[in-house]
Order: structure tokens, then sequence, then C-alpha cells
């Protein structure tokens, strides 16, 4: 997405073919890089079809025990709806179709594994268990999913609007958004070090600077 906006604030189409080097010393063009980070995502799926957490997703003290993560699967969907646009726009065609079938898989995916009555749920653990779901007791209500459902179009309206209703009504607070309620109390290497950090303190049900915007932006969406 950073690409495909900087090509289209500038007008510099031509950085698409500028070949850039990569980590391991070989090499391609910009667009060749943005193809290898989507199938990269495709290529490195769970059991359930979500593209895997690895190590880490932006919450890096929810690693899921290397399970699947709902924010990455949002995050590839809104990747792809950017890099679709700009293979039509090049007049890329197979590779613009090819995606959009990518893009309906992974939608089928999230709308199937990660909606839950009236929110998405944050993840699938290695094992399994889906956490952020209205069974939970601790980590029911999660922000970065429900945000990023909403923000990458991969939600349709009357989910979207049902997430960020739940946001607004486990998660707000006068002084932010917590990242997730209610905190947890008892470890669970599965879910990840998260569950070992006092509640209120870094990513266990406190308020972070970073995703608090992105409510406001997913509610501005809706509006």
């Amino acid at each position: 997405p950073t690409v495909y906006k900087y090509v289209s604030e500038t007008g510099n189409v031509a950085f698409i073919d500028e070949v850039i080097p990569f980590a391991n010393k070989d090499e391609g063009t910009v667009y060749e890089h943005l193809k290898r980070a989507i199938d990269f995502s495709m290529n490195h799926l769970g059991k359930h079809g979500m593209p895997a957490g690895l190590y880490a997703d932006w919450n890096d003290c929810l690693n899921l025990g290397g399970g699947e993560s709902a924010m990455v699967s949002f995050l590839h969907y809104w990747a792809l709806q950017n890099f679709i646009e700009l293979a039509e726009y090049l007049n890329r065609t197979e590779d613009a179709e090819h995606y959009k079938k990518v893009a309906e898989k992974v939608k089928a995916a999230c709308d199937r594994e990660l909606w839950d009555k009236e929110w998405y749920i944050r993840g699938i653990t290695k094992k399994g268990k889906k956490i952020g779901t209205m069974e939970d007791e601790e980590g029911k209500v999660h922000l970065e999913s429900n945000a990023w459902a909403v923000l990458s179009g991969a939600a349709d309206h009357d989910k979207a609007v049902k997430a960020m209703d739940a946001v607004d009504k486990y998660l707000y607070t006068p002084y932010g958004i917590l990242l997730n309620t209610p905190a947890y109390t008892k470890p669970d290497t599965s879910i990840g070090f998260i569950t070992k950090v006092y509640p209120g303190l870094k990513e266990n049900s406190a308020i972070f600077s970073q995703p608090n915007p992105w409510s406001w932006a997913a509610e501005y969406k809706l509006a």
C-alpha cells in the first residue's frame, strides 16, 4: 500500500519497474517485490487458511505459538486490493485477474474463520484454539482485528458496524481505546507472552497510541 500511495501521489509510475536489491543480494523490480510479498503470505498458511503469525504480527507479545493471525489476514487482503488496482492501472491483466481470485479466497477464509457473532476474533493458536471469542473469559475482544477488518474492506457493512460497535462497547475508555479486554491473568504460552504481563502493561489490555487511530479511521470509513 505504501508503494501504491507513493506512485498515486507523485505520478512516478516508472518507479514500479525500477530494479531494487533484495536482502539476499538478489534483485528484482519494485513490482516483483510486491508480488513476492503477497505470495509470501499465501505460501505460509495455517490449517484454517489464514496467514501464519510466525514469530509475531504487529503485536509482538501475541505470537499465537506460531498460529494464524487475523490481523495479518486482513492486512494481506488490504495489500491485495492495492496491488490489484495497481496491476489494472498498468494493464497487467493476467496478474490482476489472478490476485482477484486470491483475494476472494482470503476474504472467504476471513469470513468463515474469524467472525464470531458480534466481532472478529484475534487469531488461532498453533494448537487450533481460537482467541478473542465470545466464550473467552480473558482476551475476549481485541482492537487490531476488528479495526483492520473494516479498514481492509474484508468485512461487509453489517459486520463492520457490529465489529466497531463492539470496540466502542468493550474497549473504549476516557483515556483511549484498549488493545484487548478483559486482561489476561493466566499464563498461556500457546497465546503468547501477553498472558505473562501484568494487566494494563505492554499489550495486555493497555492503551497504545499507534492503533487508536485505526479505530478512528475505521469509524470514519463507516460514516
